[in-house]
């Protein structure tokens, strides 16, 4: 290729040619960050010409707060929080590109109005405002850490040194297909755009994830948390597919418990009933709850879980669940002669009530099963023996 040449393939004026150079050199300077790995340019649109100055002095604001770097991964609420200003009637254009030996274009995210930034941070914020990420903490020595996931996780919570209160991200989305960046731009595209995206791609993207790490003996918490965080977010603004949830956007003034009850399972499900809205998926996810209490119990008298063996490596279906439940409650009746005790029995009873409800016919796929009952796993913490755990010695018995 001889770029001396190039004319001939794109034939422009040499005026013409100067004004481009002119306008990437500016967007260069002053419209270009960086997004999860992609660089991407930021390029105004406005209704009237005398607004423009304006508009390109509010851009040049945003890059000036965004640092050095111009890079806007982990930081996404300053970039929508800048762009959802409608004083001035501006679309933006996101254009993703790979700049090497060639200029490529990845992808384009065009004419964003101000409202539709305006919706993705009040979408965030009332995400993060749920109790279920606000209070999630990871116990963790930050010290025992590699300083490139110490800084990490310190940038994902807004107690940083705490590691509590769990940020929404649009990397999290990144995550879970494999930092496949066409993907990625493709998903971001359909949320700036206000289209659908497909439900159970997300499932079956979340629980792949969750059960490879699951297999290889590590946590899975903090990544549950981040998908059915991507639910509920996309959930805000209604942008799920080939789902029934319960209500398009979850109201602002929503009041949530922050730990229940074992009596109080069915208040949890109300507080979260746009997701947990039949009783396969509730009895699933209890079971993932009972499961979890009891690989506790047998680490606290054996320092082991062998009951983990039992759960298939997370890939699960509504016989084996079943099963699980029943061998579950099999071995906390057997603990429970030994010590003498009744170990969950009011969430056991619970669980066999959502069984019997939810009939011999589940609409949930294999996936959606498996990634619901680690959706328990992770949650157990949040369900205890309030009522009478003044009057209990371990709190984990009844």
């Amino acid at each position: 290729f001889n770029p001396n040449e190039s004319w001939k393939t794109f034939p422009i004026c040499l005026k013409c040619a100067l004004c481009i150079e002119e306008g990437k050199k500016y967007l260069d300077e002053n419209l270009r960050g960086r997004f999860y790995g992609t660089e991407f340019y930021m390029i105004p649109k406005v209704l009237f010409d005398e607004d423009i100055g304006r508009v390109l002095e509010r851009y040049k604001d945003l890059t000036e707060n965004a640092g050095i770097n111009r890079d806007y991964s982990r930081n996404e609420k300053l970039l929508l929080r800048f762009l959802k200003n409608s004083d001035i009637y501006c679309y933006t254009t996101f254009m993703f590109f790979n700049e090497g030996n060639d200029f490529k274009v990845l992808q384009m995210i065009e004419d964003i109005l101000p409202s539709r930034f305006s919706t993705l941070y009040d979408a965030v914020k009332r995400t993060e405002n749920i109790p279920l990420f606000r209070n999630y903490k990871m116990n963790i020595d930050l010290k025992k850490l590699n300083k490139k996931y110490r800084e990490y996780l310190k940038s994902i919570f807004k107690n940083e040194e705490d590691l509590e209160e769990l940020k929404f991200l649009f990397g999290y989305i990144k995550e879970f297909v494999d930092n496949d960046n066409e993907v990625f731009l493709k998903l971001m595209n359909s949320i700036f755009s206000d289209e659908k995206i497909d439900y159970y791609y997300l499932i079956n993207k979340f629980i792949s994830k969750i059960r490879r790490e699951f297999i290889n003996s590590k946590s899975i918490d903090l990544l549950v948390y981040k998908s059915f965080m991507i639910i509920y977010f996309l959930i805000n603004l209604n942008l799920l597919n080939n789902i029934s949830v319960r209500g398009d956007i979850i109201s602002k003034d929503k009041s949530y418990k922050t730990i229940y009850d074992y009596s109080e399972v069915d208040e949890f499900f109300d507080d979260y009933g746009e997701f947990f809205n039949s009783d396969d998926k509730k009895a699933v996810f209890l079971t993932g709850v009972l499961v979890n209490k009891l690989l506790n119990l047998q680490y606290q008298k054996r320092q082991s879980k062998p009951f983990l063996a039992k759960l298939h490596g997370l890939k699960l279906d509504k016989s084996k669940v079943e099963n699980i439940f029943k061998e579950a409650t099999q071995k906390l009746m057997e603990y429970g002669q030994e010590d003498n005790k009744n170990y969950y029995s009011r969430l056991r009873e619970n669980i066999a009530s959502k069984f019997l409800k939810s009939g011999n016919e589940w609409n949930l796929s294999n996936n959606e099963i498996s990634y619901i009952f680690s959706l328990g796993i992770s949650m157990s913490n949040i369900f205890d023996n309030l009522k009478n755990k003044n009057e209990q010695i371990n709190e984990i018995n009844e």
